[in-house]
């Protein structure tokens, strides 16, 4: 595959190249795209929870919390046993 970056690009990959941070031009792009990607991956999954959640509140199944502290702890637990 071969790229054709714009001049700004191409110039923010070799200084990160010359920083140390990376050996060459193709392990930028590939951390970069792998970042994007997790990225992508995170947003699509946290759409789907909202839609989930908008859709419980839609059918009436909430859940009033009294504090902010008991709303976290909640989601925390929720969190770890998924």
């Amino acid at each position: 595959m071969t790229l054709e970056l714009p001049q700004h690009l191409e110039e923010w990959i070799q200084a990160q190249v010359q920083s140390g941070k990376y050996a060459n031009p193709v392990e930028v792009i590939q951390n970069t795209l792998e970042t994007a990607l997790r990225q992508a991956q995170a947003q699509a999954a946290l759409e789907t929870m909202l839609d989930r959640g908008f859709a419980d509140v839609g059918s009436g199944k909430t859940h009033r919390f009294e504090t902010l502290e008991d709303f976290r702890a909640a989601v925390q637990a929720r969190v770890q046993t998924a």
